[in-house]
């Protein structure tokens, strides 16, 4: 199974919306994204929040949306958070974020910070929006030659990293959270290979 999930950062591409829902079996309008999702007549599986960014309340009764989960406003935890718990729950074999990279910095933080949570559930995920595709570092990660550049972003002290098939190969590299090292790194090949030892992000990226 593959679920989207599309939260209320704002949209920059919709044509990548469109993509990610075509190949989706279950797709989730969290909150302001539902917004975006009725406005394309993108059809809605899943709308949860607690709806306090949405202009009209009226919204919720489109047809395009099967089932709402009302949230408490006030709550312990995000209402993306929310949504990936619920998709979790489904046990899918990928997860798509999009428009989770927005103008509030702390949103867009806490939603990538959300990929750990997923990965640890042995899941693929993936934040994407028109230039970016991030997801959180396994100890092996197969990485396709789809983007100008790739970037490992240590989250915490002493992390390795080792690379083949880029321009830059590193070998036992070790990286701090405070390093910038493994930055806009290139494929040569059609397909390379990152192994990390802790917690980083991978980011494919392109101008």
């Amino acid at each position: 199974m593959i679920i989207t999930i599309v939260t209320g950062g704002g949209c920059d591409n919709a044509s990548l919306l469109f993509d990610y829902i075509k190949i989706s079996n279950l797709v989730i309008g969290v909150d302001k994204g539902i917004e975006e999702l009725l406005k394309l007549n993108f059809p809605i599986d899943m709308a949860i929040g607690d709806f306090d960014s949405i202009k009209s309340k009226e919204l919720l009764n489109s047809n395009l949306i099967k089932e709402i989960r009302t949230l408490n406003p006030v709550k312990d935890i995000s209402d993306t958070h929310a949504a990936v718990e619920f998709a979790i729950s489904k046990k899918p074999q990928r997860i798509y974020i999009l428009n989770a990279i927005g103008t509030r910095m702390d949103h867009t933080l806490s939603n990538v910070s959300l990929l750990k949570l997923i990965s640890e559930q042995g899941i693929e995920a993936y934040i994407l929006n028109k230039h970016n595709r991030i997801r959180f570092g396994l100890k092996k990660n197969i990485i396709k030659k789809e983007y100008d550049y790739i970037s490992v972003v240590p989250l915490e002290e002493n992390i390795t990293v080792s690379s083949n098939g880029f321009l830059y190969e590193v070998k036992d590299l070790k990286l701090d959270f405070s390093q910038s090292r493994f930055l806009s790194n290139e494929l040569l090949k059609d397909e390379g290979i990152i192994e990390i030892e802790g917690n980083a992000l991978i980011i494919e990226a392109m101008d």
